[in-house]
């Protein structure tokens, strides 16, 4: 008999394991596999690269559909995560919506995990970013009766982190509490029978911060269990409430593109030597979208011109502009 071809043989090869070991694997490539890369996140200017992943396993064959499926029944979460670039579901959540057929409606959910990711150190206005996510999140959430459960998880990838030296940012400002407490209380609005809060690496925080994320923990889930009457922070329903949150978001985002605009200007001094060596048309172009898409609109109009040379017009030698063949341009 030739092994190799041997059905039985392919079979044992995988569906031959033991089931839990199989559903282990099934997870590790829902959650790892098909997980998106923090350097697309944060870097990639190719919406293609960030557009969800769906797993292939539900076309392998019945048998692997059906143990996927099942396990993802028996699991019953719904996984969001929280970026600067939108409100993604995480592989295991797209399979089952995508192999079921169904709609998320947020009325119908009972358990949530949402993994909210840190800004990057080198563009803070992403705050704002993540900020207005989970107020999107919010809107949807308030209306509804309270989830079983639903599950906060600050969550640090190689790229960025919730904590610097200890300390966990303050780049909102207009509150007293840092970022992170900051954002427990716009969520404590949301209403749930169990809220969990949890946050990477706990220990590397100062006893000063740790503190009051304990304290602010502690004042957040009282409130979202209804324990403690809500302190309000601004009200959907309401349009000057809404203009307030509106008005500090713009003044946040405005003031931190300025600091953010401030280390990028450090970045392209150390890359062209102070602007002794320019960069091409596209390199700087390319270098704006990715670290500073505003750097003109916060007070350096025009200042570009140190660093890059300008945009070419007819035909330019390949090696002045970029190392492809040249372009032409109108």
């Amino acid at each position: 008999m030739e092994i190799g071809n041997s059905s039985a043989y392919r079979r044992s090869s995988f569906l031959g394991l033991p089931l839990e070991m199989r559903h282990c694997i099934y997870l590790y490539h829902l959650r790892t596999v098909l997980s998106l890369s923090s350097e697309a996140l944060y870097f990639s200017q190719d919406s293609r690269e960030l557009r969800p992943k769906l797993t292939p396993l539900i076309h392998v064959n019945t048998q692997i559909r059906d143990e996927v499926l099942e396990m993802l029944k028996a699991d019953g979460l719904i996984e969001l995560y929280i970026t600067p670039r939108g409100t993604r579901f995480s592989g295991v959540t797209l399979t089952t919506l995508v192999a079921n057929n169904l709609k998320i409606e947020f009325s119908m959910i009972t358990t949530l995990r949402v993994v909210i990711w840190p800004p990057h150190p080198d563009r803070p206005a992403d705050i704002v970013g993540i900020w207005r996510e989970l107020r999107q999140l919010r809107s949807k959430l308030v209306q509804r009766p309270p989830l079983l459960k639903i599950l906060f998880y600050f969550q640090n990838n190689k790229i960025a982190s919730w904590t610097s030296n200890g300390k966990v940012p303050r780049l909102l400002k207009s509150f007293e509490d840092n970022d992170i407490v900051s954002i427990m209380e716009l969520l404590s609005a949301i209403r749930a029978d169990r809220p969990i809060f949890r946050i990477s690496s706990p220990s590397t925080i100062d006893a000063d911060d740790r503190e009051e994320l304990e304290y602010g923990l502690s004042d957040v889930c009282r409130v979202m269990i209804g324990e403690t009457p809500y302190r309000e922070i601004y009200d959907e329903n309401d349009g000057a409430s809404i203009r307030y949150m509106n008005g500090f978001e713009e003044e946040c985002e405005l003031r931190l593109e300025k600091v953010q605009a401030d280390i990028c200007r450090g970045k392209l001094d150390m890359m062209t030597e102070y602007g002794k060596n320019k960069l091409t048309w596209r390199e700087w172009k390319e270098f704006k979208a990715k670290w500073t898409p505003n750097f003109d609109k916060v007070g350096y109009k025009g200042l570009w011109t140190k660093y890059a040379f300008p945009e070419p017009t007819g035909w330019i030698p390949w090696d002045l502009y970029s190392a492809e063949m040249p372009l032409e341009y109108e």
